[in-house]
């Protein structure tokens, strides 16, 4: 349909009341407060003259964002291994995109598991694997699992700062970055 919304936002919204029920979730005031301060200067924006916007689009935009306003204190050895989880992932995931670039480099193929998927799965509206430019053969990299190369890259820069953060792997630096 045109209204469609990823598995994870509803788990988001399990996962929070889980961890409010537990009494784990506190609020973060700042947060809120700017939370607030953005979703009245979004609704203000909805009375300057427009041709049209779209309200599933904003109430979208404000329950994913809600979520993050909660917040659950861990020590800071239980955050490094989630953060090295995260930094595990995205290391295969960076490893499946250069595999993905160089497949086309050596072979000229383009394997993908989109094309086993049927049709009626896929998410409409985008383009996991556009080309470089218009009229290339040559596809960009989207780790597989990303439904955009742009979402790829956004997911691969985080891992980039929590790894200068936290950890200063120069390596895995240098293949989330490549």
């Amino acid at each position: 349909s045109d209204m469609q919304v990823p598995i994870a936002a509803p788990l988001a919204y399990v996962s929070l009341a889980l961890f409010i029920t537990s009494g784990l979730a506190r609020i973060d005031a700042i947060g809120l407060l700017l939370y607030a301060a953005s979703i009245t200067a979004m609704i203000a924006t909805f009375l300057a003259p427009k041709l049209w916007f779209s309200i599933f689009s904003f109430v979208y935009l404000a329950g994913l964002y809600f979520v993050w306003l909660f917040s659950v204190d861990v020590d800071r050895d239980t955050y490094k291994r989630y953060l090295m989880l995260y930094q595990r992932v995205m290391l295969v995931m960076a490893v499946i995109a250069l595999a993905q670039f160089a497949e086309q480099l050596t072979t000229g193929t383009r394997f993908s598991l989109f094309e086993h998927v049927p049709k009626g799965y896929w998410i409409e509206g985008y383009n996991t694997r556009p080309t470089l430019g218009w009229g290339s053969d040559f596809h960009k990299s989207n780790g597989e699992f990303f439904l955009e190369p742009s979402f790829l890259s956004q997911f691969l820069a985080v891992a980039v700062i929590i790894e200068i953060l936290f950890f200063g792997s120069w390596p895995r630096i240098a293949l989330y970055g490549a």
